[in-house]
């Protein structure tokens, strides 16, 4: 009968509530990112988090990546649209509104093969306020809702030092306006050239919620993965 049905339609909405951004519900004192004694890299710097941060929310919002597309790597990419898929089964959105950043420092670099990673903490308030119009039994709404996210930037250690795919719309390699209708891939129609293989400019490559942030990433070590990656020296984990 109904047993079945009823425990997907949690299940996606405990998935979809614990989505990239915004996580927990304590409300009150906006919560402060770890002191850290570590520099941006070249190329970035808090005003493209900052920005970054506001578009990413604006784009899950309005379940639509079309203007954040040309920075995200592909796997947030896909994780997103997985995610507004469940939310539009359970015609459910997120309101979010009075998004405040509190806090925005560098946790750890590192280098990952020809790449190098930024993880940058991010610490906010915001009003969050989830609306299903289906199962409205499941909808919520936090004031003041405070957190800290990891974000996780990456680039190409031998990439561009000039770019910038966070001020404007043009490919980073011909100038040309980017069509705002990139999907899964995010690749210039002019020149072919794909925007978010971090040769441009430090790419999203994923958001960690701040329970399950470790600053260790469980495969750097593991002997099994380097023996399958060691004829790819392009490969990152």
């Amino acid at each position: 009968g109904l047993v079945i049905p009823v425990i997907i339609i949690v299940v996606v909405v405990l998935i979809v509530r614990s989505r990239m951004s915004l996580g927990n519900t304590t409300g009150g004192v906006p919560s402060a990112p770890p002191e850290s004694t570590e520099s941006f890299p070249e190329g970035l710097d808090k005003l493209k988090v900052q920005s970054s941060f506001i578009e990413i929310q604006n784009a899950w919002m309005h379940k639509d990546l079309k203007i954040v597309r040309k920075w995200i790597s592909d796997g947030v990419y896909q994780r997103y649209t997985a995610q507004f898929g469940m939310m539009n089964k359970l015609s459910q959105v997120n309101k979010l509104s009075n998004i405040r950043i509190n806090g925005i420092s560098v946790v750890k670099t590192a280098a990952d093969g020809a790449y190098q990673t930024a993880d940058v903490a991010v610490s906010f308030t915001v009003d969050d306020e989830f609306v299903s119009d289906k199962y409205p039994s499941f909808n919520e709404r936090f004031m003041d809702d405070s957190d800290t996210e990891y974000w996780t930037f990456i680039k190409r250690q031998d990439g561009h030092t000039d770019k910038n795919l966070y001020d404007n719309n043009n490919c980073p390699n011909c100038g040309a306006p980017l069509e705002i209708k990139m999907g899964e891939i995010s690749r210039c129609s002019s020149c072919g050239t794909l925007t978010n293989n971090a040769s441009y400019d430090w790419v999203l490559g994923k958001i960690t919620q701040s329970d399950d942030y470790t600053g260790v990433e469980g495969l750097e070590n593991d002997p099994g993965l380097h023996e399958l990656i060691k004829n790819d020296n392009l490969f990152a984990v």
